[in-house]
């Protein structure tokens, strides 16, 4: 299965036989690595602040822009 160039392997299993942890985990895997690839393009990632309750743009260098 491929998602704006991220690749999620189930190995041999088909997705219907994998457990929440199972799905859970490559999820989190395809998130870091669609934000990685944004930050090598120099490309704002949206993010959520618990502690203020806002999202904000970060940029490459790490500034934030809250919107």
């Amino acid at each position: 299965m491929q998602t704006q160039g991220v690749r999620l392997n189930a190995g041999n299993k088909g997705f219907a036989e994998l457990s929440v942890e199972e799905v859970t985990k490559m999820f989190r895997k395809a998130v870091k690595q669609a934000v990685a690839n944004k930050q090598k393009k120099d490309l704002p990632v949206a993010k959520y602040s618990k502690k203020s309750g806002r999202t904000y743009l970060e940029n490459a260098d790490g500034s934030r822009e809250y919107v």
